[in-house]
């Protein structure tokens, strides 16, 4: 199937991110095979760290209780951890997937890694939709990050994405209520994640509800401003009072995403409302922030770009709400 790019794969429609091999319509693939496609199937070890000193004249060999975490493919050091970091496999992530995609209820759509495998993720499609207004389709998928890195978690939830523009929304009202987070201080218990993933997912009705609830609100500029000021939390000053006297927001993103408002791909649906403009946010993460492409993907999935989506759908329907 040819080299990988960015050590990526993906089935079906070219994914927003407009990377990774495309493996063939029609091959069913397990999450194993799919984890092979995509290049993320080797393993991490950790290695003890220690090094040579001399002390009172003695070469004295210093003991640590750090260890580096290496992939045993290439050697690479991916990141310094202690004694007690529990490391999740790559295979035992893809593993979670095999009983779903077995009883049909998920398939395998995307998985790749980002900077260097310090994360490794994979993205299931669930087979339901729903639309927002007629002809505006939302598709759920079930998205997990495996980091090879301190300080992060094995990050398991839901994923909400805009089939018209590709735009991912990962969130419900409650930060976090719709994933479920792994520490890497104990052991990854799937059976565990599933419980709690099935609870989660009855979050996803909030969403649906939420963005129903925008679409049908319409926005002044006034209130437009606003929004976007708090967003990005604009503070009061006279720069910014001009601009809102131009009809502009405060913040250069802010005017970038104000910018799309009417081209931004489904800006046909239910335009002048909340929901039009909620998604000037989301797609101007998932789309337009950031130069590089590992950069912008993590950001929306993991990263501040992602809490930036959710802080603007609370803030568009309390917004919405008051008006």
């Amino acid at each position: 199937m040819g080299a990988v790019p960015e050590n990526m794969a993906y089935q079906g429609e070219t994914p927003w991110h407009s990377i990774g091999k495309k493996i063939p319509d029609g091959v069913e693939l397990t999450p194993a095979q799919f984890q092979k496609e995509a290049g993320v199937d080797w393993r991490v070890k950790k290695v003890k760290l220690s090094g040579r000193t001399s002390i009172a004249g003695k070469e004295t060999t210093i003991k640590t209780n750090m260890n580096a975490l290496i992939r045993e493919d290439t050697g690479d050091v991916l990141t310094i951890v202690s004694d007690s970091w529990n490391a999740l496999q790559n295979d035992e992530a893809f593993k979670f997937f095999d009983e779903y995609c077995l009883a049909g209820h998920l398939k395998m759509e995307t998985a790749g890694q980002l900077f260097g495998g310090k994360y490794v993720w994979a993205l299931a499609k669930v087979g339901e939709t729903f639309e927002i207004v007629k002809g505006d389709v939302m598709e759920r998928y079930i998205l997990f990050c495996n980091p090879h890195q301190f300080g992060k978690v094995i990050d398991i939830g839901q994923v909400e994405t805009r089939v018209v523009c590709e735009n991912t929304l990962r969130m419900s009202l409650q930060e976090g209520s719709n994933r479920v987070k792994v520490h890497h201080g104990k052991k990854f218990n799937a059976d565990d994640v599933k419980t709690q993933l099935g609870y989660a997912s009855m979050k996803s009705q909030e969403f649906k509800e939420a963005a129903q609830f925008l679409a049908s609100k319409n926005v002044t500029v006034d209130q437009m401003i606003e929004f976007y000021n708090r967003l990005w939390n604009v503070k009061d000053s006279d720069r910014v009072a001009d601009l809102a006297k131009e009809g502009l927001p405060g913040h250069l993103a802010a005017r970038k995403a104000m910018e799309i408002l009417e081209t931004q791909p489904g800006a046909e649906f239910a335009p002048g409302t909340w929901w039009s403009v909620f998604n000037t946010v989301s797609y101007y993460t998932d789309h337009m922030a950031t130069r590089s492409q590992d950069r912008r993907l993590q950001s929306a999935w993991f990263g501040s770009n992602a809490d930036l989506k959710l802080r603007a759908l609370n803030g568009a329907v309390k917004m919405a709400m008051s008006a």
